[in-house]
């Protein structure tokens, strides 16, 4: 069974209007995406400069609470320095033998 001429040709525009739907649409999400796609590396931007500032804040932070320290911190710091120090005169006087 031949069909003919025009029927074919029905066919294909058909087909061709449906490529034509199929192909907008592929496009318009293309577009939509790209759009998602910069809204996340603005939100990727945002959340880094966050982080950074958040780490510069606990940096400084550690650093106040070191310097504050409480009497027993001191004390134990002290202690520990010390021993560093007792421990080197020691070889020191054993480099000196």
């Amino acid at each position: 069974m031949v069909d003919s001429p025009k029927s074919l040709l029905d066919a294909l525009g058909a087909k061709i209007r449906l490529l034509i739907v199929r192909c907008d649409t592929l496009q318009e999400e293309k577009s939509r995406l790209k759009q998602q796609v910069e809204e996340y590396e603005q939100t990727i931007s945002l959340l880094k400069a966050q982080q950074e500032t958040l780490q510069i804040q606990y940096q400084r932070l550690k650093m106040a609470k070191a310097l504050s320290g409480d009497d027993e911190d001191i004390k134990a710091s002290k202690a520990k320095f010390n021993k560093l120090v007792r421990e080197i005169d020691k070889c020191i006087s054993l480099l000196n033998e």
